[in-house]
């Protein structure tokens, strides 16, 4: 059994696209604020009106400070943005899961930062993939819930575990941390 290959952008590609972190938070600054990265307080159009200060965007007319990456997925966190990327970049070209050594190892940072990575990508990701649907007229999809004792959802929904929810097809695999194992929840999400 051949494993799948992955298709996906290439180092050399990456690297091309955020040569630093500066240019990470560029992108990032683009996403949040448009292409045109006006201010976001005064709306000033002067391309030269804002100036990046590390993690902030400082505007010249009305000196209005803002974070870059305040409410994303980057916030609270000393990691670079570029790891963050750079994270990113591997698991969307890695087929299997990452195990945290490796991504501890590969970032050069501890343990608990890379599973605080990986576990606010997975988040991230989940809220990404809501709406999806698997399955459709005349498809096979399968089923399961299970406990998982011992983990806290980070939505503060159970202190000794959680029940999780998945479904399989062949376009994929879906999983949710359920709040409660009832028929409307579980039907809804089928």
């Amino acid at each position: 059994m051949s494993a799948r290959r992955a298709s996906g952008t290439s180092l050399a590609a990456f690297k091309d696209e955020f040569p630093s972190e500066e240019h990470a938070l560029m992108h990032v600054a683009r996403i949040r604020f448009g292409e045109d990265l006006n201010c976001p307080r005064c709306q000033s159009i002067d391309r030269d009106c804002l100036i990046l200060h590390g993690r902030l965007l400082i505007c010249r007319q009305c000196r209005a400070r803002t974070s870059i990456v305040e409410g994303t997925l980057f916030s609270n966190t000393k990691i670079p943005v570029l790891s963050w990327f750079y994270l990113l970049l591997i698991m969307n070209n890695e087929v299997r899961t990452l195990p945290v050594s490796f991504v501890s190892r590969h970032l050069g940072i501890s343990r608990q930062a890379a599973f605080r990575m990986l576990g606010c990508i997975r988040i991230h990701l989940e809220a990404l993939l809501e709406g999806r649907v698997l399955g459709g007229a005349s498809r096979i999809v399968q089923v399961d819930e299970t406990w998982i004792p011992a983990v806290k959802a980070t939505r503060g929904i159970g202190s000794s575990g959680v029940m999780v929810f998945g479904i399989h097809s062949s376009e994929g695999v879906y999983t949710k941390v359920i709040d409660h194992r009832t028929r409307e929840q579980l039907f809804s999400l089928i």
